[in-house]
């Protein structure tokens, strides 16, 4: 397991809760809210370097090691 996870979903969630209509955001509607495109790795890369900045490091760390919780208790994967 990971020492650290990053879960750019969750975090594209916190930074726009209730700024946009509600939904469950995909990576490319997450890249194309910040006028990017891209998929797989390489989106993920581009949204985290369009919001490294606005991101509270030190809890998104920890909402990271909560989701491994959550799939280690039968949770699946989030959106799966």
């Amino acid at each position: 397991m990971p020492a650290q996870i990053l879960d750019l979903h969750a975090e594209f969630r916190c930074l726009t809760s209730g700024l946009l209509a509600p939904g469950d955001y995909r990576l490319a509607d997450a890249l194309a809210n910040l006028g990017l495109e891209g998929d797989g790795v390489e989106g993920l890369a581009r949204l985290l370097r369009a919001i490294q900045e606005r991101l509270d490091m030190p809890r998104a760390l920890l909402r990271g090691r909560y989701l491994v919780v959550w799939m280690a208790e039968g949770g699946g994967t989030p959106g799966g």
